[in-house]
């Protein structure tokens, strides 16, 4: 274990040949899926129809639901709608987390429970971790560069190692929110990354990244990193504050479309874009 720069930060390097041939699915490599809860509110399924009509072309959309709800939503092309036993909206961090292997992706179930039958409806095999950890507090590079938050860090070198195939694991401390990676961290590229925490941008120079800051809105859970980077296009939080048309150009500095969305009622319940959305390869 390395100790970093930056205090209450620790790095966890990957040694197992299991780790060595996995990696996670980084969210700024080319997907194909996009998966969203139905379960929301209208204002939500609103928000998510605005999503799926400015998609770039090819993502096939599919949507989980515990209940049907009254939308057209799943009418729109290249969406299709099962049942799961999940009502959350936040898929983020109640859908499997995509792991790329040699011989493909597979599924790697956040919960100690078996849910199975949702890898069987997409063809895929999955690997239960044993233990939660929520996508929301886990973004990768597509080098296997991982990042997290100090939550639970006990298990982190064994779960992310053995089963997220991570080679090296940054933890930050915990600084507000509801402490996941995803509110203070984005990685746009091999080299770029996002953050609106100067405490971040050492250990992260430290490793060879250009880091650029985004600002930080007043709004309570607020922030822009908690947005949907798909093939080139970005869903981002907007909460009606000044703060937003910087957040704006800084995306856009990256060769980045951006769709600014409105997510005040979001953030009421201490989530965003990022959490109510998963891709997949």
């Amino acid at each position: 274990m390395k100790k970093s720069i930056v205090p209450a930060l620790f790095i966890f390097c990957a040694v197992c040949a299991a780790g060595a041939q996995a990696r996670p699915f980084a969210e700024y490599e080319h997907a194909n899926y996009l998966f969203m809860s139905m379960n929301g509110s209208q204002e939500t399924l609103q928000l998510q129809k605005r999503i799926i009509e400015n998609l770039p072309p090819g993502i096939q959309v599919r949507l989980y639901y515990s209940y049907f709800p009254d939308s057209d939503i799943g009418d729109l092309p290249n969406v299709g709608s099962f049942r799961y036993d999940m009502d959350s909206l936040w898929a983020r961090d109640v859908l499997p987390y995509a792991v790329m292997r040699p011989e493909g992706w597979t599924f790697v179930w956040p919960y100690d429970q078996d849910f199975g039958d949702f890898a069987v409806q997409f063809n895929r095999p999955m690997i239960n971790s044993g233990s939660y950890i929520a996508g929301g507090n886990l973004m990768a590079d597509r080098h296997g560069n991982c990042f997290t938050v100090d939550k639970n860090p006990a298990f982190l070198e064994s779960v992310l190692k053995k089963n997220y195939g991570c080679k090296t694991t940054t933890v930050f401390p915990e600084l507000g929110g509801i402490g996941h990676i995803d509110e203070r961290l984005k990685i746009i590229s091999d080299t770029e990354v996002l953050v609106d925490e100067p405490s971040f941008i050492p250990v992260l120079k430290n490793m060879g990244y250009k880091v650029t800051l985004l600002p930080r809105p007043q709004a309570p859970y607020g922030n822009y990193s908690n947005s949907l980077l798909i093939n080139g296009v970005v869903f981002m939080p907007v909460y009606g504050e000044p703060s937003d048309e910087e957040a704006l150009r800084i995306y856009r500095s990256f060769n980045l479309k951006v769709v600014p969305l409105n997510s005040s009622f979001l953030i009421a319940n201490k989530g965003a874009i990022h959490c109510m959305t998963m891709t997949y390869p």
